[in-house]
């Protein structure tokens, strides 16, 4: 199994993760962590597994009469059964998987490349950077997207001093990769780490939930007794 699998793996190691027993692709959609940072698969990924999930093809090492309720019973077996396996792996059975791979590797240089152009910028001058790549979004567009007010908007834009919480509500509005808004964060001072609760919270949102509306975002935060996003805005 190993001469066709390792090759796969280590042509994109970053595009696969481990988790709940299966090598699942390293997305948002099919990933996700609690607040606690503990790893599961979506209600998306459980329910698309040959969408996000390497397959792998099993047969009993011996013989068996009754084959189908052994096969039944492979997730519910004692740890100490007799019955063992044989597992195969195919990378023609996984061509949609391996190609979403490669195209994520393609999508880390891309990341890699905005990192680079914004990391030596003011936080202003790289929102107006980020404002830029496409889908294009304009002041107006930014403000809907993410709750905020075109005034507000434009005050980061020119740099000014924002409250954390709106900051967030824009990187949601942009949808950025964490590791933009992370970055985004850090060019004002914020640091989201276990210290401080809300600041938590907000990394899962960043992490977790960057592809959703603002309007779903607030809705978790106050379903989670936590004030929503937009509701700070200064």
């Amino acid at each position: 199994m190993n001469w066709q699998l390792n090759p796969v793996l280590q042509q994109n190691p970053t595009s696969y993760i481990y988790v709940e027993s299966h090598i699942c692709l390293n997305l948002p959609e099919y990933v996700e962590r609690d607040i606690f940072g503990k790893i599961g698969l979506t209600e998306y990924a459980r329910h698309h597994m040959d969408e996000c999930c390497l397959s792998f093809t099993l047969s009993l090492k011996h013989d068996s009469k009754d084959e189908d309720y052994v096969f039944r019973c492979i997730l519910n077996r004692d740890e100490n059964s007799s019955l063992t396996f044989n597992v195969a792996f195919s990378a023609d059975a996984n061509l949609d998987v391996i190609e979403q791979s490669q195209q994520m590797k393609k999508d880390q240089k891309g990341l890699k490349h905005v990192l680079n152009e914004i990391a030596p910028l003011s936080f202003g001058d790289a929102l107006k950077v980020l404002m830029k790549y496409p889908p294009k979004t304009t002041v107006e567009q930014l403000a809907e997207s993410s709750g905020l007010s075109d005034k507000t908007i434009q005050r980061m834009r020119n740099g000014e001093a924002v409250v954390i919480q709106s900051i967030v509500a824009m990187c949601i509005g942009l949808h950025l990769h964490p590791d933009i808004s992370t970055e985004m964060l850090q060019k004002l001072g914020y640091t989201l780490g276990p210290a401080v609760e809300i600041h938590m919270i907000y990394k899962t949102l960043l992490c977790n939930c960057n592809t959703m509306t603002i309007e779903e975002c607030n809705e978790l935060l106050t379903n989670a007794d936590f004030e929503p996003l937009t509701k700070a805005e200064v």
